[in-house]
Order: structure tokens, then sequence, then C-alpha cells
């Protein structure tokens, strides 16, 4: 089938004539396109590449319905909230039931599911709280699959802390609604912030890179982990308390939601999400979303791999961080130091020290990759997509928190169009040196 396809050959398996080792070739014409037919084996032959490693692991794999975040009405009454409720309830069986409390950053919200697998990657994903009859929890969260009539949806009430998520099974909604959940919660109760970026420690020196799509900010991120001197803190929110002149981060999950992409650019997370619960992973090359492998038809599934972790940018694994490198590489809390907000400008300086209020403009805006430009339109205040409440007395309670951070940690503005990626990685870390 290969030389077929590649060769334009058409061949016949051993296997008819006792051999499947071998293969059969008809010489019934004439010696100028038996060379010509040669010539191609040879060149078709000569494309095929050795397997860096054959996979004989059987990945525990999901593929969900839904492959993308459902819309979110955070602005739901009561009224309606009491009717939601009811609906998913009543799709809640008692022998398709699946109940759990999770703590999420000293929080407890509880998931009430018919849907195992979003069960089961819930209690994976955080740390669990009390399960007591008499325990109420901060937040509950309905993730109803399979009601008759309702779009992939979900609903917020902040006032009762009620999220309802209606026909998806794909994690990354549920995990956003909760951390939403969480925001709110502890935005009212405890003055805590959640900022959205990718954060680590560099010799006791935390830092966060902020900034919209097409900054390479996942590139940077997982280039500078490979330094010995970088421990892994979160992928994705942190929250931050501030007192004392400090800032001190925690990151809320005890396993990592991540993209199994970030395999392309770390090659040993590869091997840590075969041993990894995963969703949506591509095992057929129809389904392969990798514009680059299309382009190169280049594809390892081609070379007989079961599976593809660039294939898709809707797989992702659940990832215990501690097996990138032990202690050592990884942290809970990080006393952050220095906040890179990341453009990508082809002309510019390559990295500035930023005023607070400049910093503070810029992440309200949430402006794209390139300059800042007024008026843009589908930008995501401060680069968060997991802020549920968006009125302007929320944005203002996120803007005097931002300027709280920058009291204590100083803001840079990194310009990722100018220069390699190592020089990049140079700025970034001459900058955390200061701070120690």
């Amino acid at each position: 089938y290969y030389l077929l396809k590649e060769a334009k050959v058409a061949l016949v398996p051993g296997a008819a004539f006792g051999s499947d080792d071998y293969i059969r070739i008809s010489y019934a014409t004439s010696m100028e396109n038996i060379e010509k037919g040669m010539t191609r084996i040879i060149k078709a032959l000569g494309k095929l590449k050795t397997p860096s490693k054959v996979k004989y692991v059987s990945l525990n794999n999901t593929r969900t319905k839904i492959k993308q975040m459902v819309p979110v009405d955070s602005a739901l009454d009561v009224e309606k909230r009491d009717a939601l409720v009811a609906e998913a309830e009543a799709q809640l069986k008692y022998d398709n039931y699946f109940e759990w409390n999770a703590n999420i950053n000293g929080m407890v919200v509880q998931l009430r599911t018919n849907n195992g697998h979003l069960y089961d990657f819930w209690v994976e994903n955080w740390y669990p709280a009390q399960l007591e009859a008499d325990l109420e929890p901060h937040g509950i969260i309905y993730a109803v699959d399979g009601a008759v009539g309702r779009q992939p949806y979900a609903f917020y009430n902040s006032d009762t802390k009620t999220g309802i998520l209606f026909n998806t099974n794909y994690y990354a909604s549920l995990r956003s609604l909760a951390l939403g959940l969480v925001t709110d919660v502890g935005e009212r109760l405890f003055d805590l912030h959640a900022v959205r970026g990718m954060s680590a420690d560099y010799q006791g020196a935390g830092f966060v890179l902020i900034g919209p799509k097409g900054t390479k900010k996942t590139d940077i991120f997982y280039n500078l982990l490979q330094k010995d001197d970088v421990a892994m803190h979160s992928n994705d929110l942190l929250f931050v308390r501030y007192g004392g002149g400090y800032a001190a981060a925690d990151n809320p999950e005890r396993k990592l939601y991540m993209p199994t992409n970030a395999a392309g650019i770390v090659d040993k997370f590869a091997e840590l999400f075969d041993r990894s619960k995963c969703e949506n992973v591509v095992t057929n090359k129809e389904k392969c979303k990798n514009q680059t492998c299309q382009i190169n038809d280049d594809c390892i599934l081609d070379r007989g791999y079961p599976y593809c972790y660039e294939a898709s940018k809707a797989s992702a694994a659940m990832l215990d961080p501690y097996w990138f490198g032990g202690m050592r590489k990884h942290v809970k809390r990080i006393d952050i130091r220095s906040v890179f907000i990341l453009k990508n400008d082809p002309i510019g300086q390559p990295l500035v020290e930023m005023d607070a209020e400049d910093a503070v403009q810029i992440l309200e805006s949430g402006f794209s990759s390139g300059s800042v430009q007024q008026g843009a339109t589908g930008n995501q205040a401060f680069y968060n997509p997991h802020l549920l409440l968006k009125s302007p007395e929320r944005i203002e309670l996120q803007k005097r928190s931002f300027r709280k951070l920058f009291q204590s940690a100083k803001c840079y503005h990194l310009n990722v169009g100018v220069g390699a990626m190592n020089d990049v990685l140079d700025h970034i870390i001459q900058m955390l040196k200061k701070e120690l």
C-alpha cells in the first residue's frame, strides 16, 4: 500500500505465494517501464524512517464528543438558577451519579455529575476535601450529560455560587467553570487575586509569564523549565495573597491539566503522558489537525506509532508535576518577584521595565500579540478566560489587585518579536538574577 501510494507502483504481496517476507513484481512490460518502476521504489524506500522508539503502551485516552470550550452565561438570576438545577437534578439518576468535594485553594467545590469521565478527571485534578453530609461547600457545579433539547452550554449564578454545565464531557469546560467559581468566592471572601499566567521559580525568585496567543509563551515557559535552576509552579492559573510586601502565589491543582502538544517542546513529556490519563489524543491520521505535519507529509502515525500528542489542540493529559523532576523541579508556592507581559512586535526593544499603571492598562485591555491598538476587538481582559464576572466593579477589583502585585514585583514588557528564542530566555534569566 505504501509503494502504491508513494511510488505509484503496484505490487503483489508475497503471502499469496507462501512467503510474506517478499513481494512479487510483474515483468510483463518494457525494460524502460521496469527501470522506471524500480527507480521509484528505491526513492520511496529511501524516504522511510526508523521510529525513534516503539510504543507498546496502551494509552489511557478518552475521546470527548465536544472538543472545545462551551459558552458561559454568568448573568443567571436565582429564579432561573433554580429551574436549571431542577432540570439538572432530574438527569442525575441514583444508579449513575457521581459526587466529589474538591479542595481548590482552600475552598470546597462539590461536583455532581452523571459523566464518569468528568468525575474521573475531577478527582485526579484537585486535592480532596471532606465529603460529609453536614459539610456545606463554598460552591456546587452540576455537570449533566444527555439532557434532551439542550445545546452544550454552561450557566453560573454568583449569589448561590452555582454552576450548571450541560451536554459536554470535555473536561476543560468543567475545570474553567470551577476556577471561575473559586475566583469569584476568593475575591469576595479572602481578597485572593486570580492571575492567568505560566509561573515558575528561579533560585527562590518567582516569576510569571502573561500574554495572549501568538507570543510564544508556551515555548518560552517549557524551554525555561529545562534549565537546572528553574522549577515549575503553574501552567495556567495561580492565586495570589498580598501582605508584608510579598506576593505569595499558590498553585491550586494537584495534577496539571496540560495540552499534550507540549511534548513537541520537551521530549520527556511524551513518556510522562504515556503513563497519564489523557483526553482526545489522536490515534487516526484522518483526525490530525497539525498543519506542520500535513505540509511536510511526515506523520508519525504512518511510521507505526499508535497515537500522536501533537495532532490536536484539544488533546490534554492529567500530569503529576512531580514526575517532571521530583521536588527539585516543582514548587507549590512562589514569591513573585518578576512579571513578564509578552508581546510579539517586529520592532522595538526586546525588554523594557514598565510603569505599574501602564502595565495595568495593558492587562485590562487584553490587547493582541502585536503592539497596543486602541479599540481592538476580540481582546480578553487580563488574558484570563476563567473570569466569570466582568462588571465594572469586578474589573476595578482586578486592577487594584494587579497594582498590589506591582508593588511587590517588577513588571517587564518582553518583546518576543525581536531576537531568537535563546535571546528571549537570556533576557528573562538576566532579569531574574537581579532579583536574587
